[in-house]
């Protein structure tokens, strides 16, 4: 029964359920006020130009890493990201057992980190001189379950329901900017990088199914990567992973942890989360992953969060 209570519960979060919705919408009205005076105060900052489209990442504070703990190890001798893998076997070698309980204790003991992952959902945002800003976006279709491309207002972006009223913008610097807008507005560069298979804890590099910001990071890529590239998902990402680019390791937790009831839920499959189901652990394109990317390669203007 508790375990029912707790499946329904989380049911009622992913839906967008809230008890209080006038509440809601005064404050979801008053971060959409906020945003727009941050992206104006940015724009008299110099980070954005009035007279050119001027193009953000935006991220929304929302449900689908809550409780998720982030692990993070280096390699001592090339300072790179360890992987899952190598924490995971590290571990196992350490405690001399495979038990998935003593496992995830050396794992927090060794690589946990203390830090916020709850920015679980971003987009690009952009506004064309004169006009409003609108965000290109992702999402799942709740009538066939397929993933699409998504336009839309800021507002429409903000008004999807949210567990805290914040938001994360992310200022490329100029010739970034400048780039993204011809891979999204002149090349139309999503049409050739979006996957209708959708899949919530999808792997971070392979091309049969996709996660929302899985298709912002490879939007990313293709603006990063040499322009004579074709726009394929295979060539975004093997752009970043020739730059750095690291997922996130996390502990799932939240709705993520439904992940271990993959065969009853259809936009969730491990296959290629080999240690998901037995150790609770995994490797996530996320908001965050996507930021640490632009700080490393010094392809970030600013950074602000705002939160009512």
């Amino acid at each position: 029964m508790i375990r029912l209570i707790t499946l329904a519960l989380c049911l009622l979060l992913m839906t967008g359920c809230d008890l209080f919705p006038q509440h809601r919408v005064d404050k979801t009205q008053a971060l959409y006020r906020a945003t727009l005076a941050e992206l104006d105060a940015l724009e008299r900052q110099g980070f954005l130009n009035p007279n050119a489209v001027s193009l953000v990442f935006i991220a929304r504070y929302g449900t689908s890493f809550g409780r998720a703990a982030i692990l993070e190890g280096r390699d001592g001798a090339t300072n790179t990201p360890l992987a899952a893998q190598t924490m995971v076997q590290y571990c196992i070698e350490q405690r001399q057992t495979e038990q998935p309980a003593k496992i995830k204790a050396c794992l927090r003991a060794l690589f946990l980190r203390d830090e916020d992952l709850r920015y679980s959902h971003g987009g690009i945002a952009y506004k064309i001189p004169g006009q409003q800003w609108y965000v290109h976006q992702s999402l799942r279709s709740k009538v066939d379950q397929q993933h699409f491309q998504w336009f839309g207002t800021l507002q429409q972006f903000i008004d999807i329901a949210l567990v805290e009223h914040r938001i994360q913008l992310i200022v490329p610097d100029t010739d970034l900017q400048r780039h993204l807008v011809q891979k999204l507005l002149v090349e139309h560069a999503g049409d050739d990088l979006i996957t209708p298979n959708y899949n919530l804890v999808a792997g971070p590099f392979q091309t049969h199914e996709q996660m929302s910001n899985q298709f912002i990071l490879e939007i990313l890529g293709a603006a990063l990567q040499p322009p004579a590239w074709q726009n394929t998902r295979k060539n975004a990402q093997g752009y970043l992973r020739s730059r750095g680019f690291r997922p996130t390791v996390i502990l799932l937790g939240g709705i993520q942890s439904l992940a271990k009831w993959d065969q009853i839920f259809p936009t969730i499959d491990l296959s290629q989360q080999p240690y998901a189901r037995k150790y609770e652990i995994g490797e996530m394109i996320t908001v965050r992953s996507i930021r640490q990317f632009l700080l490393k390669t010094g392809r970030v203007s600013a950074v602000r969060e705002i939160e009512i």
